[in-house]
Formats: structure tokens, sequence, C-alpha cells
């Protein structure tokens, strides 16, 4: 599964979207142009998940995820965990490796 996190608010969710506290989920697979909210590529969107906040930066990967934990009060502490050098390092590695796998399944299965 892929997706997009943006810290905006938009209208109300349709199909293809799902929002939780102050962000959305976008499945780029109902709205491929929303690649282009966080300046990547459909391709780079379905490998890995990106957020971009309410200030414009935009977060990949696992980067993107300790972004949503600090932003979600029953998670912060794994946001601060993944804060530590070593274990963020490991994330990183885990998340990317695990990033490209789950992408190159997908597609292999023609799941878009």
């Amino acid at each position: 599964m892929s997706g997009l996190s943006c810290g905006h608010q938009r209208p109300a969710p349709t199909h293809g979207e799902v929002r939780h506290n102050n962000y959305r989920r976008v499945d780029v697979h109902h709205y491929p142009d929303a690649a282009e909210d966080v300046k990547s590529s459909l391709e780079r969107v379905r490998e890995r998940l990106h957020v971009k906040d309410d200030h414009g930066s935009i977060k990949i990967g696992a980067d993107a995820f300790i972004h949503l934990w600090q932003q979600t009060p029953n998670q912060r502490w794994l946001a601060a965990l993944f804060q530590i050098p070593v274990i963020r390092s490991l994330a990183h590695l885990a998340y990317n490796g695990f990033a490209r796998l789950l992408y190159h399944w997908n597609r292999a299965l023609k799941h878009w």
C-alpha cells in the first residue's frame, strides 16, 4: 500500500482519501497527480511514504513515520525512540529495504 499524507486541510475526504487528525491519506492510485503535491514522481510515492506538513516541509520514508508519530499523542514515545541516532539509522535501513521489496512485489503482482 502506498500513501501520501499531507498536513494541510482540504475539503471533505473523497474516495481514495482518509483523514486522521490533521492529516489526510491519499491513495495515489486514485489520485496520481497527488505526487506533485510532494514534488515527487508517482513511482517514488508508490515506493515510500511521503508526508507534507503545514509548513510545506516534506518527510520521506522512516522520517515520515517519525513525523506522524510526533503528531499522535499515544505514539510520541515511538518518535522519541526512533530519533536515537543508532535506532534511526537502523530504521532507515530496514524501512528502505522493506519498501523496495514491497514495491517490487506489488509491481510483479500488477497491483498498479
